[in-house]
């Protein structure tokens, strides 16, 4: 009986022992719970300039330093898609942007006729501390694109030509909707690969454009499609 005794005292001694760590760590831990659940509470009361501050720290004036630049009349467009900062852009397209901005690949903004009808003034680039404006000025397209004529529907492999063409080499760039798919060097003209024709599916778009390799000078952004 003395030895059962002595089992009970050293659980109930394990379990006060236990108890008195639990103890301690709320006493450490609950107020930082108080002060977040506190903080997070008093945001409501807040005005939307304090709140915004209080969402983005020193980061604020810096960007607001960048909106600033925008006038209200003229559209932004983001040259690369948000990525792993969507929720990030979500937030920042919400608080500071109500106009819209608009999100294409960086060749889109090379058809002259979507740049124009958008209005673009300012580009958003995406850094690891959040998205920076710059002034854009579209490049001077410096190449002309012969064939296939743009928004041309096409049965079979097309054959590239532009102009000038002679002894520079120059790469054309095969893209879709997203992103670029491939490049091809040549140098006055190319066939498109038969191989890669035959998987691209009946009634794609097929985006291209044409980039002189030493000077980068570049053409317009011309369309065709799968018959």
């Amino acid at each position: 009986m003395n030895f059962s005794i002595k089992i009970n005292d050293k659980k109930n001694g394990k379990y006060i022992l236990i108890l008195f760590h639990i103890l301690i760590s709320l006493f450490i831990i609950i107020p930082y719970f108080y002060t977040s659940i506190k903080q997070a509470f008093s945001i409501k009361d807040l005005t939307d300039e304090q709140r915004k501050i209080k969402i983005y720290g020193n980061f604020y004036p810096s960007m607001m330093n960048y909106i600033s630049q925008i006038p209200h009349t003229i559209n932004a467009v983001m040259i690369e898609p948000p990525g792993k900062n969507a929720q990030f852009f979500w937030i920042l397209n919400y608080y500071f942007l109500p106009r819209k901005i608009y999100a294409f690949p960086r060749y889109f903004l090379l058809d002259k006729e979507l740049f124009d009808s958008l209005d673009i003034g300012f580009i958003l680039t995406p850094q690891k501390t959040g998205f920076y404006f710059k002034k854009y000025h579209p490049p001077v397209p410096t190449i002309l694109l012969v064939s296939p004529k743009n928004n041309d529907s096409l049965s079979s492999p097309p054959l590239f030509k532009w102009l000038p063409s002679g002894k520079k080499i120059y790469k054309i760039h095969i893209c879709d909707a997203h992103e670029e798919k491939f490049t091809i060097k040549c140098s006055n003209q190319c066939l498109f690969p038969q191989q890669i024709w035959e998987e691209i599916p009946d009634k794609a778009r097929i985006y291209w454009y044409v980039e002189e390799i030493d000077n980068h000078k570049v053409s317009n952004l011309n369309l065709i499609y799968k018959r």
